[in-house]
């Protein structure tokens, strides 16, 4: 049951975001000057999906695995600060102390968040949250692996679909917002192993690749959503 609210979360977000989507994603430079402290997290968690999607769908099967020896969320959040960083706010970010908070409340009930990062003293965060998207339907919101078949052709992934809100800390107000992949391209590389229907039996080395293929998928993915943003009415692109 608990599993099936998340999910109805995410795809809540998934339509916010999607509704959002002709609005301006872009911070303009008085929001950009005013951030004195950028406090980053997510509402990611320590489980990763484990999915076989099928041509008919019951043939899809689902699985959650605990991977709370990799902290996703804590290299994902780690990983967002050091490009913010590095670009559009040298000095003027950090990971926020969320420890204690309900991370499945960060999308619908931000307010505990907004008073830890304030408390924290930063006027502004940046939370990575786990989101829907239309063209890939079939891929669980959050990370983890997926082998998708179609009449015998496969194509196995490590993923990440997820999306980065930028919030005043004070108010709530949504400053901007972007996908956390890249949207053209969709949210997965390729699995550097085998897929297999028991994630148990995958072995020590196996296991590792597929930690490393999602910490990828999340660094290249970050990378490009600070390229973005359009910090300040600029942009990469």
């Amino acid at each position: 049951m608990i599993d099936h609210v998340k999910t109805a979360i995410a795809a809540g977000l998934a339509m916010f975001v999607a509704g959002c989507a002709t609005l301006d994603r872009t911070m303009d430079a008085e929001d950009v000057a005013g951030i004195q402290r950028l406090g980053v997290t997510s509402a990611l968690s320590n489980m990763r999906q484990h999915d076989f999607v099928g041509t008919l769908i019951f043939e899809n099967k689902r699985q959650k695995v605990d991977v709370t020896d990799w902290d996703v969320p804590g290299f994902a959040e780690a990983t967002l600060a050091k490009y913010l960083d590095a670009g559009p706010l040298p000095g003027r970010v950090g990971v926020i102390d969320a420890e204690g908070l309900d991370r499945d409340l960060f999308a619908s009930s931000p307010a505990a968040l907004l008073a830890a990062a304030k408390e924290q003293g930063f006027d502004a965060v940046a939370v990575i949250h786990p989101s829907g998207y239309d063209n890939y339907p079939y891929v669980t919101p959050g990370y983890g692996v997926y082998r998708k078949s179609t009449f015998g052709m496969g194509q196995n992934c490590a993923y990440q679909q997820t999306v980065v809100r930028v919030l005043d800390a004070d108010t709530g107000d949504r400053l901007a917002w972007e996908w956390g992949f890249n949207s053209w391209d969709g949210p997965c590389m390729p699995l550097p192993v085998e897929f297999k229907e028991n994630p148990a039996s995958y072995t020590d080395v196996e296991q590792e690749q597929i930690q490393k293929s999602i910490e990828a998928v999340f660094d290249e993915g970050l990378e490009r959503t600070v390229r973005k943003l359009k910090f300040g009415g600029t942009s990469a692109f």
